[in-house]
């Protein structure tokens, strides 16, 4: 893998599923280089491939895997938070209601199922149970009713 010099490394994140895979982020906006390096290793880094994809706006801050399914994947960059169901072949917008800014850190709640968000400039977000993104597959994005399951109980007495 070929990178040009002034970039940083600014994630690295080991597999919770395989121990030769591993995914980095790489920032070189300080030295004007907008470009998205994100990438996954699964040979304890001799090969890299390429994770970036044209839906993802901004440079790459920081990579998660998902604790419980292996292609679950958070990615924050300096124009919004991106989720992949698919291993990072494909990535969509985090939206509902967040604004296109930097999310800088990205954990995965081992015990609550939910992803906390440390953005620049507007501070925390948490998405709450995040069992329903671990269940979609192919499958059931091609069904025409599916429904997950989660962590919430409702009671109606």
């Amino acid at each position: 893998m070929f990178l040009p010099k002034g970039l940083w490394v600014t994630s690295v994140e080991p597999s919770h599923f395989d121990k030769n895979t591993a995914y980095v982020t790489i920032d070189g906006h300080k030295s004007g280089d907008l470009g998205k390096y994100i990438f996954k290793t699964t040979d304890l880094g001799r090969t890299w491939k390429s994770l970036a994809t044209e839906t993802i706006e901004g440079y790459a801050h920081v990579i998660r895997e998902d604790l419980k399914s292996e292609n679950l994947l958070f990615l924050g960059t300096e124009r919004g938070f991106y989720i992949s169901v698919d291993g990072g072949v494909s990535w969509k917008r985090f939206e509902n209601q967040m604004p296109k800014n930097g999310v800088r850190a990205v954990v995965v709640h081992p015990r609550e199922d939910a992803v906390i968000l440390g953005t620049h400039g507007r501070g925390i977000y948490i998405i709450d149970d995040i069992t329903p993104l671990r269940q979609i597959t192919k499958d059931v994005v091609k069904s025409k009713l599916h429904f997950f399951e989660t962590k919430l109980k409702i009671f109606i007495p």
